[in-house]
């Protein structure tokens, strides 16, 4: 159910609400009454112990009493489980055969000319074989894990003959168990404290509280004791379930003429009862005042301070005034003490209405048919409390979803992980200096800064969301926290092959990326990817691997990009357990499975440090050609043939290099400057290279 319909739903119930309270009292859904964060929080505590106590009272109809109630929290205060279960027995018994006759009720007439008039009729001979099935069941609470110590709350043993045509049983001769269900009621014991108003043992009042400063306390409906109390509501509709199951399956025993005389509609009318657990305010300030206090006795001043639920049932129920933790006075928006107990008081009073109208329209329970007054009430009983708990989940998601909503009211929309990302980039622009501020991961290719860029290297994020959108939204480059150094002592290199092997140096740049992210992102749909673009008559060679150490990379792609291109590469990004999360997974594995997920892990770790190396092309070409250097930044046409004559007819570099021997016979034409003199030679080179390649095709 969402947010409109279950605030639909309240709305519904006002007149209900209206009716209990009398209308000098209007208490409206908790989003449309202004309120504090800390209102949440006592409005979640609220809804946990309106439940716990409305458990107590269909707990009662299950023949939960005060006596056994006091003996069950003792168990659970001596640390012990407290199991109720609900168990059942079936037998099949053979009685008799009776065999009967039966007239077809046709009567055929012959005429006969010698005997005259011939009747006659078929009668059937049926033989039918009668059977008793016996069902029997209790509910029972034991402590701890066996059965030793144990409190009957209720039971019953009934019958019903069935008729077959056939010898075969129409079920096993004996089923037991036929059903065995269980709930835990520890935790439901340990939300019912003792009043101190007075000494009667058969009053309790709930104790449900939410400890905010538990570390993984986050909002009033995220933290353990919630997600304790919902691990229980969970339990109780499945035990409800199981046993409403049960009886149904008792009552389709029965003959088709028994059934009809049986008011099994009845059963499930929910508008005859009331559910009180409704995430309410009040919008007037509480009066304590409108309990009848006496000013005579400071007993009487007490009573104010805690009143006792004084219905007709066994088991009495008190609420005690919330409070803020930084105030003395009760909250402000919550339900008075008074209207807490009217609504408990209408529980009990249509509850207890309900099971009079099962005993009139079902038989009593003493008596030996199968299904009685008993099963009817456990049946009614057990859909009212699916009832309460569905109100009770539904009503701690609507503090959620209306903390969520007020937030995106105040932001304006629903923060999305760009958003976020977005605001961490505004977060570390403030908090971090100028030098170590997190910076776009976009390194500018440029053989110094008196040149020009040649291109661009970067690696870009986009959200599988933002693909449709505009181009202002476009792939953003990742923000890393870098660390530069320029000269470094030792070189770092790879082998090309097993004699081959390259060294390089040059600047470096370490780049530590902090991803953000919601818990619940799908990381699979955001798209990371390295890109590499060049600017035109330029190029560049980009080697992507992975750092072995300090000295190594291991190479595993390599291209080159040149005049205008665009090269994507998608970043495939996983995330693997932090030191605390591997340490603690780790912790009772034996020592050889500890040795293989260390290695494992040493592995995964040394991939995780991506290497992207760059190698300018004209700096090297200049070098393997023996020329100066910038001798090719200008000569666009000439850098485009050595290209072709590297790349395409592999070529190789002796050929086209300048060498010494040739200076003389240069200097006897050209009246020039030595870098010409060689630039001169190796054009020389290539246009007789490509003359004889021009010949060849």
């Amino acid at each position: 159910m969402n947010q409109v319909q279950f605030i639909q739903k309240i709305d519904n119930a006002q007149n209900k609400v209206a009716q209990i309270l009398g209308h000098a009292k209007n208490p409206q859904v908790a989003s449309k009454v202004e309120h504090s964060y800390d209102d949440k929080y006592l409005l979640a505590e609220f809804i946990c112990n309106m439940g716990v106590a409305s458990q107590v009272s269909c707990f009662q109809q299950f023949g939960l009493t005060a006596n056994s109630l006091n003996e069950l929290k003792g168990w659970a205060a001596a640390g012990d489980a407290v199991t109720l279960r609900f168990r059942s027995e079936e037998k099949c018994t053979f009685l008799r055969t009776e065999t009967r006759e039966e007239d077809s009720g046709v009567e055929q007439v012959t005429e006969g000319s010698l005997f005259g008039t011939i009747s006659s009729k078929v009668i059937t001979k049926i033989k039918e074989y009668f059977w008793k099935v016996e069902v029997s069941w209790e509910v029972v609470a034991f402590r701890g894990v066996g059965v030793e110590v144990m409190l009957r709350l209720n039971g019953r043993k009934g019958e019903h003959a069935i008729k077959t045509t056939s010898d075969i049983p129409p079920q096993a001769e004996l089923i037991s168990p036929s059903l065995v269900t269980n709930l835990d009621m520890t935790w439901f014991l340990t939300q019912l404290d003792k009043t101190s108003l007075n000494k009667d043992p058969s009053s309790f009042s709930p104790s449900f509280k939410i400890d905010r400063n538990h570390i993984n306390c986050a909002t009033p409906s995220q933290n353990p004791d919630i997600i304790s109390a919902l691990n229980y509501v969970n339990k109780l509709v499945q035990f409800c379930t199981e046993i409403n199951r049960f009886i149904h399956k008792m009552i389709n025993k029965l003959d088709a003429s028994s059934i009809k005389s049986l008011n099994t509609q009845s059963l499930d009318q929910p508008d005859l009862l009331f559910v009180p657990i409704l995430p309410m305010f009040q919008n007037q300030t509480p009066s304590f005042d409108t309990l009848p206090i006496s000013s005579n006795t400071s007993s009487n001043n007490a009573q104010a301070e805690e009143e006792v639920d004084k219905t007709e049932t066994t088991i009495a129920i008190s609420f005690k005034r919330a409070r803020r933790d930084d105030q003395e006075s009760g909250s402000n928006v919550l339900l008075d003490i008074s209207s807490v107990h009217k609504f408990l008081n209408e529980e009990a009073r249509l509850l207890a209405t309900r099971v009079d109208d099962l005993k009139q329209e079902f038989p009593t329970p003493t008596g030996v048919s199968l299904v009685s007054s008993n099963e009817a009430t456990l049946v009614m009983v057990c859909g009212h409390m699916k009832r309460v708990c569905s109100a009770w989940s539904e009503s701690i998601a609507f503090i959620e979803n209306m903390l969520r909503s007020q937030l995106i009211a105040a932001i304006g929309h629903e923060v999305t992980p760009t958003d976020f990302d977005n605001y961490m980039s505004f977060h570390n622009n403030k908090f971090f200096a100028s030098a170590y501020k997190p910076k776009p991961m976009v390194h500018s290719i440029r053989r110094s800064h008196l040149h020009s860029p040649e291109g661009t290297l970067s690696v870009e994020r986009m959200s599988a969301s933002s693909e449709a959108s505009t181009e202002s939204n476009a792939n953003k480059p990742i923000e890393t926290f870098c660390s530069s150094r320029t000269s470094l002592e030792n070189d770092m290199g790879f082998s090309i092959n097993a004699a081959t092997r390259i060294c390089f140096s040059g600047e470096r740049h370490l780049h530590g990326w902090l991803r953000h992210d919601f818990s619940n992102t799908n990381q699979s749909s955001e798209k990371i990817s390295l890109n590499a673009r060049a600017r035109q008559f330029s190029g560049f060679i980009v080697i992507v691997g992975r750092l072995l150490d300090a000295n190594n990379i291991d190479p595993q792609h390599a291209f080159l990009v040149q005049n205008r291109d665009e090269v994507e590469i998608p970043l495939s990004v996983s995330t693997i357990p932090t030191a605390k999360e591997f340490k603690d997974s780790i912790q009772s594995l034996s020592p050889e499975q500890q040795r293989f997920a260390k290695a494992f892990r040493e592995m995964q770790l040394g991939a995780t440090l991506m290497g992207v190396l760059v190698i300018q092309i004209k700096p090297q070409l200049e070098a393997v050609l023996d020329l100066p250097p910038d001798s090719l930044t200008k000569e666009i046409k000439l850098t485009k043939d050595l290209f072709s004559l590297f790349i395409d007819y592999q070529i190789p570099s002796d050929l086209l290099k300048y060498s010494t021997d040739e200076s003389a016979n240069l200097n006897e034409t050209l009246s020039t400057t030595p870098t010409a003199f060689k630039v001169a030679a190796v054009k020389g080179h290539v246009a007789s290279m490509l003359e004889m390649v021009s010949e060849v095709k």
